[in-house]
């Protein structure tokens, strides 16, 4: 059954926190080229363990377990950068930026009251 909140709005079953990138290694060198800025971040350049490539594995296992779900993908976490900045929300993987620690955390608790998170 799924969560609802008051009014029958549906809450996602899970937030998965993933992470800004996730799909640019298998980018086409026409697209690497086209959003240069996003396909160079230092985590697409080092890409440790090919972290990745398991980020984007469990996506879309969670894509395809049929259970209600939102995808976070926070840009580069750094905890000098100022709290309580208004964050961007985009869709796909082409977002750059930073983000502090505290707010990626706001936001997933956030995301469990959010209907439109699904």
């Amino acid at each position: 059954p799924q969560r609802t909140r008051e009014g029958g709005a549906v809450l996602p079953k899970v937030i998965m926190l993933s992470s800004a990138g996730v799909t640019r290694p298998d980018w086409s060198e026409e697209k690497k080229l086209a959003l240069e800025g996003c396909a160079g971040i230092p985590i697409v350049r080092l890409n440790p363990f090919g972290i990745l490539g398991v980020k984007a594995e469990s996506e879309e296992k969670l894509r395809n377990c049929g259970v209600d779900y939102t995808i976070f993908r926070p840009c580069g976490l750094n905890d000098n950068w100022s709290p309580n900045q208004r964050p961007i929300f985009s869709q796909g993987d082409i977002a750059v930026g930073r983000i502090n620690r505290q707010d990626v955390a706001k936001i997933l608790v956030d995301l469990l009251t959010t209907p439109e998170a699904t």
